[in-house]
């Protein structure tokens, strides 16, 4: 039916949907300030914390005396979080264009085998992707706060902590050349254990981002009643702004990272 539709009235459908999603994720932003913390959830310097996770290809469990000497990114997300997802593209070109130094990138999920991989058919994402062992990293990190990314040196030291929309190849750089990069560290989450329920809840009820499903949806309680088209996610040779403006918009907090997915469901 869609294509049946005028194609400027199809661009003023996608506009709107674009417009209304950067708008629940600065609604949800400032509903769910009250949850963070007033510090990170590690100190800059902190050296090699627990690692327990496996990369669901080839099951690799790396630990820090491997990883010595090169600039480690952990990225955490989740399947139902819109803000992560919408960040594939940039930290794919990220990984393109650091291609050839020492960075490794993770990204780490907490969720089963099969909910991460029925979202990367649909976006696909490039780092090492790997899935926690019963949140021993998430506790390790206190990365609830997601999409949060931890940067570590060459020697294993926590160098940055930021949400996924601050990863650039400047702050990379920075750390590859043995530097601090002078960025907003990324606050933590007020109540952890309240956020790991929250996350085994999810993972229990199979709840995932699914952008085109049909049937019944379940509805958080700051999202708009009403479905969005679509995510607004792009290959990354074709980034656009809309990406950018909704990954920046959004806070890095669970609660307006729910808020932002185009539909949910329980499987």
């Amino acid at each position: 039916m869609n294509h049946l539709l005028h194609p400027s009235i199809r661009r003023s459908a996608h506009a709107f949907a674009t417009a209304l999603l950067v708008f629940s994720f600065a609604a949800c932003a400032a509903a769910q300030q009250t949850n963070l913390s007033d510090k990170p959830p590690m100190k800059l310097g902190e050296q090699s914390p627990l690692i327990d996770f496996s990369t669901i290809n080839g099951n690799q469990h790396p630990v820090w005396e491997q990883l010595k000497g090169k600039v480690v990114v952990i990225d955490f997300w989740a399947t139902w979080c819109a803000p992560c997802i919408a960040a594939f593209p940039q930290v794919n070109a990220l990984k393109k264009q650091l291609s050839g130094r020492p960075v490794v990138f993770y990204s780490v999920s907490y969720e089963t085998p099969a909910m991460v991989d029925k979202v990367l058919k649909q976006f696909p994402l490039e780092t090492l992707v790997a899935l926690d062992n019963d949140f021993h990293t998430f506790k390790s990190f206190q990365a609830w706060a997601i999409p949060a990314v931890y940067v570590f040196d060459g020697e294993g030291r926590l160098a940055a902590e930021v949400n996924v929309s601050q990863l650039n190849a400047d702050l990379l750089n920075t750390v590859l050349a043995g530097k601090r990069p002078t960025v907003p560290q990324q606050m933590g989450w007020k109540d952890p254990a309240g956020a790991e329920f929250y996350f085994r809840s999810l993972r229990q009820k199979g709840v995932q981002l699914l952008p085109h499903s049909h049937g019944q949806r379940k509805w958080p309680p700051c999202l708009p009643q009403r479905p969005l088209h679509r995510l607004p996610y792009s290959t990354p040779a074709s980034t656009s702004s809309r990406t950018s403006s909704s990954t920046s918009t959004s806070s890095s907090v669970f609660g307006n990272a729910t808020a932002s997915t185009s539909s949910i469901r329980e499987a």
